[in-house]
Order: structure tokens, then C-alpha cells, then sequence
């Protein structure tokens, strides 16, 4: 369990809203490791922190959510928090 804990708090999260035509996760996975963990021919991003210490950074993690829809937009859905009679009141 602590081997987990450990583990999760050297990722990096990359949040991202998800489009058809953006880059897969796969993608993004691959530039981080080629131009952050392993750059050809220079030191890896998590090996130039100060003081002789490590950044740490193992990995990333992609995370892509939805971009808002129209019932996000043009509907109210706290109906409970509006001022004014209950709905109850204006059925039979």
C-alpha cells in the first residue's frame, strides 16, 4: 500500500478536454518520455533538480474530459437551490 502512495505522487497529471481530432493519450504518453524522461543525449528532466536532489517525476498520466454540452449550458440542474415554490406545488 505504500509502494502504491509512493508511486502516485511522482505523476504528473495532464488534463486535457477531449476532442476527435486532438492527439491520442498514447501520443502525448510518447512525447512526454522522448523529450522529458529520456531526451536523446541529455539529462532527463527529473535529474536537474537543485541541490543535487531528483524532481519527482516518473510518469504521466493523460486525463481527458468532456467538453460542456448544450444541456450543460442552457439548463439549470440545482432545481432545489432556486428561490421560490417548491415544484410540487404546481402539480395536482
Amino acid at each position: 500500500m505504500k509502494k502504491k502512495s509512493s508511486e502516485a505522487q511522482r505523476r504528473v497529471y495532464f488534463h486535457q478536454e477531449y476532442h476527435p481530432q486532438g492527439p491520442q493519450a498514447r501520443e502525448i504518453q510518447r512525447l512526454f518520455e522522448t523529450h522529458m524522461l529520456q531526451p536523446p543525449g541529455q539529462e532527463p528532466f527529473n535529474k536537474l533538480g537543485c541541490g543535487g536532489s531528483d524532481i519527482p517525476i516518473d510518469a504521466l498520466v493523460v486525463a481527458f474530459h468532456r467538453p460542456l454540452n448544450l444541456g450543460n449550458l442552457f439548463s439549470y440542474r440545482k432545481i432545489h437551490k432556486r428561490n421560490g415554490p417548491p415544484v410540487s406545488s404546481y402539480m395536482k
